[in-house]
């Protein structure tokens, strides 16, 4: 295992690297984009999964809590499938780009308004 000044010496350095390409464009530019929607979007749904399976379990949360964290993460899913079959439908290159800017934002309000729910409880 590695020590923990690595660890946060990384954790510091893929965000820099990333913003120093913000406003770029090109295949770096595309790839860092990928890479990071990939890694935030894929495993923060994976760790919302997994949170909300073991608050079920054990009760950690009130049930309001519980009911509603579910409906949002549908709606994740959904807006995920939906980018899908839109970057699959959508020919015109600059009209894609758009169409996957927009779902992105929307599954990032998604995203942090799951996390504002689980605050509440």
């Amino acid at each position: 295992m590695r020590p923990t000044c690595c660890r946060s010496r990384q954790a510091t350095c893929r965000p820099a690297c990333y913003a120093t390409f913000l406003g770029t464009e090109g295949e770096a530019y595309r790839f860092l984009r990928r890479y990071g929607v990939v890694v935030y979007f894929g495993f923060g749904y994976l760790a919302q999964l997994s949170l909300m399976r073991r608050a079920a379990r054990t009760g950690a949360l009130p049930a309001g809590v519980i009911a509603a964290l579910p409906w949002i993460a549908v709606a994740v899913l959904g807006l995920g499938l939906a980018n899908v079959v839109a970057g699959l439908a959508v020919p015109d290159p600059a009209a894609k780009d758009r169409w996957e800017n927009v779902f992105e934002w929307w599954l990032g309000l998604l995203m942090v308004g799951w996390y504002g729910v689980l605050a509440l409880g």
